[in-house]
């Protein structure tokens, strides 16, 4: 029950019937886990003002996407370098060698729901790849006593 359940915090240790009847636990969690206040306040209310549902809640929750939004609600909308200019397996600049862009220096258009940070994500990778190869395939330059 949460009257049995007590809180450790900076804010020093709250029965959970004092924090159910002060809101308090919501602002607890914010704090201690960093999180939004509206989020945290949810995870208090589903608890009960218990601390192992709460812990459960900010653990093992599930979630299922019931949708996802479309241009209107789009983070990244174009506006960046074209991509034709690219060799989009290893992000470099076709016209200079050793220039290269990634992500939202790039003319793309992504949806929510991770397709941009996934693109910036792939693209950095092919370029440090790409990078990575062009160091391991220069000789090195030694000077011979």
């Amino acid at each position: 029950s949460a009257t049995g359940t007590e809180f450790k915090s900076s804010h020093g240790r709250c029965s959970g019937a004092r924090i159910a009847q002060s809101g308090e636990l919501g602002a607890i969690i914010a704090k201690e886990f960093a999180l939004p206040r509206r989020f945290a306040k949810e995870v208090a209310k589903r608890s009960a003002c218990s601390a192992k549902k709460a812990a459960v809640l900010l653990t093992e929750d599930r979630f299922e996407i019931e949708s996802r939004g479309d241009f209107s609600k789009a983070i990244v909308t174009a506006g960046g370098l074209r991509l034709d200019q690219f060799d989009c397996k290893s992000m470099q600049l076709k016209s200079a060698q050793n220039a290269y862009c990634i992500g939202e220096m790039l003319d793309v258009d992504g949806i929510t729901g991770g397709y941009n940070l996934q693109f910036a994500w792939s693209s950095a990778r092919a370029a440090a790849a790409s990078i990575e190869a062009n160091i391991n395939s220069s000789a090195p330059i030694c000077a011979e006593d």
